[in-house]
């Protein structure tokens, strides 16, 4: 039901006052007892962000292209609006104070207030005393207008004025969820906006909208959304003024397209932010001579086009970094945003090889990759399709100093992709549709390849690396798997031409030799999918039934290395003392202590105290083998407490469960392996701990799945069935005894295959 609440516009706040014309007034709908709504409006809030404003009104200009070869050109003017030009100004502060009185009437406190909007309500009916109101004009030029009539639903003004959350108006780029009309509303100080448009039919429309809160008037409780505009009968609702006369000289257009309004907007620093966001959304689009955009205020203008690009954000990353001065957070921001947009520039400017790779995909549509190779650039590639507007970025290190822009340069791309963008056109979400994922991958495996075909381009050309000697051994005998003919001679001193390695002057006496000790290899495991190359039976079960990793040898099993962290020195031991004591070097003989007897048997002893009190003398072994006493290690504290002692019969430890004053394990303690099961579309992690102890455990999204967030929403042991806390990206307390696996089972969100990184986040 819509009700008039107000008069006809007279006096003071009517742009009509004195002409026959027709009767326009502010109209807002009654609840008729049903839902009503606060100032908080969940689309506004969302494109608060500095960027939205520029983002979203330049997309829904480029949707309404008018096909031609002229590209779509975009004014951003900062006007001064008069009081009294304002339409239905006297209305609209009414109906504020009213939202004012119905919203902080029921608060309690001053804080409840404040929650509630009483600033805004404030700052708001302020400047409608104000003689004059800032206005931002954004106008758009080769473009269609916002066609079509009050009740035709499926045309771009029905759309884009009257239906929220209906996808594409038209066009290449096409919002994918119809939110972005709300934009403009965040950044004008009394949520109202003006629109006025011409098409190519010579239809005018103008018309008014403002969001603000339900609020009581005449004993009805009305909607938080209104229109100004022409009454046309209870049964049609709120019109657009269609006669061009009867629109205001300020508002109305002379030439096709469409002006929006933003009354009230934030004057300070709008050019710099307008700028910004330009630059870095829609850089390519500018260069490929598909958008112009201006910016006019105080008389003096400034365009950005394909020629004047390049200079633009070159300037405007000068300032930036001066802004910013020594704060190197601030000068890093300024780096990945403006500074990585020029590198892009280069990349659609002059590729490597003078064209882009390309990949013609019989189901997805044609690929292009544009690349530029520089020392200092980010290593990193935007993706974007069809109306060049940047969707995300993305870091592959396939190779370093590159930048690389992605382009889905045809229809059907175009098509599939928008269906998996999300409402703020930031991503590419794969679970959005049930292509996502064959679609996302293989436009990584065609960058990624891409990318490789230039690494191996690269690295065919010999390099000289200063001071490669000093990370080289010795020709001390042949490699494994070489051949060598000829009479082996040894020199008696190697120069520095030979292995970059500074020699030392002779000397009569020379120190004696130190044993050389058996190497233990460090491996880095990866993450995988379940299948690659039976990786994954190799994980629960390895030859002879020993853990992977574990050989005759006694070296340490290769663990997941965790970035950041350096290995103990293997053939190390340590004796703790106690919380607040020291740990002394032990015996020198393996990664965990004394060899002892059997073949390849590691056997250590270590004292450590938890909260609790002291562990007494203990062995660390690996399973399969026969363990002999431990080296005794002083107590470091008062009591008897014997903690993981075995004897020679190997009888089992007690469980890192059970026992008191468990201590954290540190980031080197602990390995892992990770892989993806599509059969229940879990995740399977594979942790060892080198030593008795407890860790929690939070999970990262790492190389080019870093841009993920992961939730861990379940945490299981396969074979014992124990389930473990999870909080966020944290699986909480896991208990570990010496050189015990846990084999988990991950439910994570996203559920989906992603690179993984585990850091200990409770370590000793």
């Amino acid at each position: 039901m819509l009700v008039d609440v107000g008069g006809g516009e007279t006096g003071r706040g009517s742009p009509f006052h004195g002409q026959p014309m027709t009767d326009t007034k502010w109209f807002f709908p009654t609840t008729q007892g049903g839902e009503e709504s606060g100032l908080n409006d969940p689309g506004i809030e969302f494109f608060r962000q500095p960027g939205a404003l520029a983002r979203e009104t330049l997309q829904n200009s480029g949707d309404a292209s008018d096909g031609s070869d002229r590209p779509v050109t975009v004014t951003f003017e900062l006007l001064e609006l008069p009081l009294e030009q304002f339409p239905g100004g006297d209305r609209l502060r009414e109906v504020i104070e009213r939202c004012r009185d119905y919203m902080l009437a029921p608060c309690k406190s001053e804080r409840e207030k404040n929650e509630n909007g009483r600033e805004w309500f404030e700052s708001a009916l302020k400047l409608l005393t104000e003689k004059r109101i800032p206005v931002l004009r954004i106008r758009d030029e080769n473009t269609t207008g916002l066609e079509g009539g009050e009740d035709e639903e499926g045309k771009a003004w029905f759309r884009f004025i009257k239906k929220q959350g209906s996808a594409s108006m038209h066009g290449a780029g096409g919002g994918s969820f119809g939110i972005g009309q709300r934009a403009p509303f965040a950044f004008s100080r009394l949520r109202t906006i003006f629109y006025s448009t011409l098409t190519r039919e010579g239809q005018h429309a103008f018309i008014g909208k403002t969001i603000l809160s339900s609020f009581r008037e005449k004993q009805q409780v009305f909607r938080p959304i209104g229109f100004w505009g022409v009454q046309a009968g209870a049964a049609n609702g709120v019109q657009a003024v269609r006669r061009g006369e009867d629109i205001p000289e300020v508002f109305r257009r002379t030439t096709v397209g469409t002006d929006l309004y933003i009354m009230g907007c934030e004057a300070n620093g709008w050019q710099t932010r307008v700028v910004d966001s330009v630059v870095r959304h829609f850089f390519a689009a500018i260069h490929g001579g598909l958008l112009v955009v201006r910016l006019v205020a105080n008389g003096q203008s400034q365009e950005l086009n394909k020629t004047t690009i390049e200079q633009v954000v070159e300037t405007r990353l000068q300032e930036a970094l001066k802004a910013a001065g020594s704060r190197k957070g601030a000068q890093k921001e300024v780096n990945d945003s403006l500074g990585v947009t020029r590198y892009y520039l280069k990349a659609l400017a002059s590729p490597v090889r003078g064209q882009p790779f390309v990949r013609e995909h019989q189901k997805f549509g044609k690929f292009e990759l544009y690349v530029t190779l520089d020392p200092n650039a980010p290593s990193r590639t935007v993706y974007m399709r069809q109306p060049r507007i940047l969707v995300h970025e993305r870091t592959q290190r396939v190779l370093e100093g590159y930048a690389a822009v992605f382009l889905c340069a045809d229809d059907m791309g175009n098509e599939l992709l928008r269906g998996l963008e999300d409402p703020s056109h930031a991503k590419w979400d794969r679970e959005r549709r049930d292509y996502g994922d064959r679609l996302l991958t293989e436009i990584s495996a065609f960058v990624r390849d891409s990318l490789k075909e230039l690494e191996e381009k690269e690295t065919e050309t010999p390099q000289d690396l200063p001071d490669l000697g000093r990370y080289l051994p010795e020709d001390e005998a042949l490699r494994p798997g070489s051949h060598q003919t000829g009479t082996r001679v040894r020199t008696n001193r190697v120069i520095e031409e030979q292995t970059a390695r500074r020699q030392q002057g002779q000397r009569k006496e020379r120190a004696a030799a130190r044993p050389r000790r058996q190497g233990h290899a460090q491996v880095l495991l990866l993450p995988f999918e379940s299948g690659e190359e039976g990786a994954a039976e190799g994980l629960t079960a390895a030859a002879g039934g020993q853990p992977p990793g574990v050989d005759g040898s006694g070296a340490s099993p290769g663990g997941g290395v965790l970035p950041g962290v350096d290995a103990p020195d293997a053939g190390v031991s340590r004796a703790g003392v106690g919380d607040t004591g020291t740990e002394g070097p032990g015996p020198e003989s393996g990664p965990f202590g004394h060899e002892g007897p059997g073949s390849g048997m590691q056997q250590g002893s270590r004292g450590e105290v938890g909260t609790l009190g002291p562990e007494g003398p203990g062995v660390i072994e690996w399973q399969g083998t026969q363990a002999g006493p431990g080296l005794p290690v002083a107590n470091g504290g008062q009591g008897d407490q014997s903690g993981g002692m075995q004897g020679p019969t190997g009888s089992s430890a007690p469980s890192a469960g059970t026992g008191p004053g468990l201590r954290g394990l540190s980031q080197a303690q602990v390995s892992f392996r990770a892989w993806f099961s599509p059969d229940d579309q879990t995740t399977r992690l594979l942790l060892r701990a080198t030593r008795r102890g407890r860790a929690s455990l939070r999970l990262i999204a790492s190389g080019e799945d870093s841009d993920y967030e992961l939730q861990v929403a379940s945490a299981i042991d396969v074979r014992t069935g124990d389930r473990f806390d999870c909080r966020g990206d944290r699986i909480l307390n896991l208990t570990f005894d010496a050189g015990q696996r846990r084999e988990l089972r991950l439910e994570l969100r996203p559920a989906r295959r992603v690179a993984l990184a585990i850091e200990v986040a409770h370590g000793a």
